[in-house]
């Protein structure tokens, strides 16, 4: 037992490499951080929500002036291949872009509720849009929805054996290429054709980490703990 200053000291000197762990815990956390950013991907569901005309004609046993659809389209951004986006101002083709536009691949998609009366459409029946020579995506929105940005315009085309449904257009005017929030629906039996008036768009979902992530974060921890036994 050593005496200092007339204190009792039972007990073996502090430890300093007991704090030596912390850089140790840092760095992982931030390596996992780190990782997390650039793999989470996002499962969402977007929602398109409006009215129909048809004009007096029946469209898929539908007939009136202000029919009200909601259709959703879940989708997991993982999974999306299309890399095209540009921003307001960019040059697509001769055009120019009037508000942005974020390509998506069908390849994401994992669920569909596409209905309107008796039609019904799924991610098969998706048909690619070229909006420039050799820029293509199966459909176009004007937000980043794997970063849970709600759309406001969006382009969206399907076709089945019984009928065609469009949500969305792109038009061209004055050298600006611009998206908007109107399409139409066309009963292939009746040939009966209906005006769409979107009203908007909901998204809901959010950011999922990747199991490579977790995993990571999880086998820190007894390498943290490893080294804390021996340095007592």
């Amino acid at each position: 037992m050593k005496t200092i200053l007339g204190s009792d000291v039972s007990s073996k000197p502090e430890n300093p490499d007991r704090f030596r762990r912390w850089p140790s815990l840092v760095c992982i956390l931030f390596l996992c951080a780190s990782f997390a950013q650039h793999a989470n991907g996002a499962i969402v569901e977007l929602t398109i929500f409006g009215t129909v005309d048809t004009f007096g004609s029946t469209v898929f046993g539908e007939n009136g002036a202000a029919i009200p659809f909601a259709v959703s389209i879940t989708y997991d951004t993982s999974l999306d291949t299309n890399t095209n986006f540009f921003n307001t101002g960019n040059s697509i083709g001769a055009d120019t872009a009037a508000n942005p536009f974020y390509g998506y691949s069908a390849s994401g998609i994992v669920a569909t509720d596409l209905t309107f009366g008796t039609g019904v459409w799924d991610a098969a029946d998706i048909l690619p849009f070229e909006i420039a020579l050799g820029i293509e995506a199966d459909f176009w929105l004007d937000t980043d929805i794997s970063i849970g940005a709600t759309p406001t315009l969006g382009s969206f085309s399907f076709e089945s054996g019984n009928g065609f449904i469009a949500f969305g257009e792109v038009v061209y005017s004055g050298g600006d290429i611009s998206m908007e929030n109107i399409g139409f629906v066309e009963d292939f039996g009746t040939a009966g054709i209906g005006n769409i008036t979107i009203s908007g768009f909901t998204l809901s979902g959010g950011a999922v980490p990747e199991p490579s992530v977790v995993i990571l974060g999880l086998a820190a921890i007894p390498f943290l703990c490893l080294r804390r036994r021996r340095r007592i």
